[in-house]
């Protein structure tokens, strides 16, 4: 990785890119390869928590090197992009989808600001990425407060719902809090549209219908 820094500075584009991502890919196949020939076995620690773990690594790594070669695109798209797995692989196994969605939704907040002071090209990764995981938060809270409907009204189904979300579908506590996340999820995206400016393919008034609409949605069920 550290070669594409001389080459940046003697405009060397092509070659500093193409280090970049030789540099990137290696790393990442480092990482791979240490748990795959068991240097790090899965008793010293869970493949799930490893794979974050090398995701944080990588894109702590490409972050860095954005720093000390700004003109290289490469380093600054995938910080961004491997920026977006570290969280789902840590915590989602361990914390209840409340918490994890509102991880989520900071996470959204954080790229989004960061990547608005970057190339065209990474306020354009950073508004693709933040769009992705922020529907999959909107859609995956609204599917579970409607699978907590479905249980109530639906004795026959309840069994394999409550397995499906690993516990009583049912449950007061966590729809409540689930659709207290989806509510603040909803203005939080359209306070971001609001304030952060976004490629033309997103027009802010759709976003602000669609946030609407997913936040109603959840109070209605």
């Amino acid at each position: 990785m550290t070669a594409s820094v001389p080459a940046a500075r003697h405009k060397l584009a092509g070659t500093a890119e193409a280090l970049a991502i030789l540099g990137s890919g290696l790393l990442t196949v480092d990482l791979y390869g240490a748990r795959a020939l068991g240097l790090i076995g899965p008793d010293t620690i869970d493949g799930l928590t490893y794979f974050g773990l090398a995701a944080a690594i990588v894109a702590a790594t490409n972050l860095l090197m954005s720093r000390i070669a700004p003109t290289v695109i490469t380093y600054g798209v995938a910080a961004v992009i491997i920026g977006q797995l570290p969280l789902p692989f840590l915590v989602a196994d361990r914390v209840a989808l409340a918490p994890f969605l509102l991880g989520l939704l900071i996470q959204v907040a954080i790229t989004l600001y960061w990547t608005s002071k970057g190339t065209k090209v990474v306020r354009t990764t950073g508004a693709i990425c933040s769009a992705i995981v922020f529907w999959a938060l909107m859609i995956t809270g609204s599917v579970r407060v409607l699978i907590s409907l479905v249980a109530h009204h639906s004795v026959q189904s309840r069994p394999a719902l409550n397995d499906f979300v690993d516990g009583p579908a049912t449950a007061l506590s966590p729809v409540l809090a689930t659709t207290a996340i989806l509510c603040l999820s909803a203005l939080v995206g359209i306070v971001l549209l609001r304030k952060i400016a976004l490629p033309l393919a997103m027009p802010p008034a759709v976003g602000e219908s669609a946030c609407t609409a997913a936040a109603a949605f959840a109070l209605a069920t």
